[in-house]
């Protein structure tokens, strides 16, 4: 690629919904047009065509939060030869919860232990006790919507979310979730305490540990995500990863911003000397 002085390069950025004013991605886009980036946009959800030919020519593609479908749509991009972050295929097989796990595993990773179910019936007589948090296979729902934390009662009789579903053990936690941000290298905390009362607890930031970074790059890594968050939560046994988010929202996170455009412009190959990013 040609030094930005000669040539501008170009990072579209398929979004599934429009960024708003005072959004990460507003500061985002400021931030590399100051280094040299020209920004277009693409929302494939209201375009009869998903992937339209101008999206061959950029120089980098940005994807969040599109659906299965535009997702599906969007991989000609990466057989075309398109770089794109994340990578599409691994942004979809994160997806799938299951498949997370076992790769995690597979990894050496450490995660709760886990039992998959076809059906709620098969659920119900696989969990042994209240202590199970039920997740659907479903990576793109989270708590409310496809999570779900036994009461001390147990269970529900019903399906709350449709399945196949995952069955983990609820770690005996500080009270604490650790929610790590990464861009590229680098990783930024969040500690959110936890309450079934309050699930919306107010975050703040705090620094990972040397253990809490490596863990969450090695996560990173084992699922070809350039950006992402990696919750953890730590238990009697150390720290466990519970969730994957490819491309999270990064609110509360500071100068998430900064950290982003630093890697989407290692992405397109270009030196940090010079780049205003700071």
């Amino acid at each position: 690629m040609e030094p930005f002085a000669a040539r501008r390069p170009q990072i579209a950025f398929l979004l599934g919904k429009p960024a708003k004013s005072g959004s990460i991605f507003s500061q985002l886009f400021e931030l590399l047009r100051a280094a040299g980036v020209d920004i277009a946009m693409h929302l494939p959800h209201t375009a009869p065509d998903p992937v339209p030919p101008w999206l061959f020519g950029a120089d980098l593609v940005v994807n969040r939060g599109l659906s299965l479908d535009a997702l599906i749509a969007a991989r000609r991009l990466e057989d075309a030869g398109v770089r794109c972050c994340n990578r599409i295929r691994a942004t979809v097989a994160v997806r799938d919860r299951a498949l997370v796990v076992r790769r995690l595993v597979g990894a050496g990773l450490p995660v709760p232990a886990t039992v998959e179910a076809a059906t709620w019936g098969d659920l119900l007589a696989a969990a042994a006790g209240p202590s199970v948090v039920v997740k659907t296979v479903d990576g793109s729902l989270g708590r409310g919507e496809g999570v779900l934390i036994a009461e001390p009662d147990g269970l529900p009789d019903e399906a709350p979310f449709a399945g196949p579903y995952l069955i983990q053990h609820r770690i005996p936690a500080d009270g604490w979730d650790r929610k790590l941000y990464l861009a590229g290298d680098h990783v930024s905390g969040l500690l959110k305490p936890w309450s079934r009362r309050t699930p919306d607890a107010i975050s703040k930031p705090f620094s990972p540990d040397s253990m809490l970074v490596d863990l969450s790059r090695r996560v990173a890594a084992t699922l070809d995500l350039d950006v992402c968050g990696v919750d953890i939560v730590v238990g009697p046994g150390g720290p466990m990863v519970v969730d994957v988010n490819p491309f999270p929202g990064f609110k509360g996170v500071p100068n998430a911003a900064c950290h982003i455009a630093r890697h989407l412009t290692y992405a397109l190959r270009a030196s940090d000397a010079g780049l205003n990013l700071n």
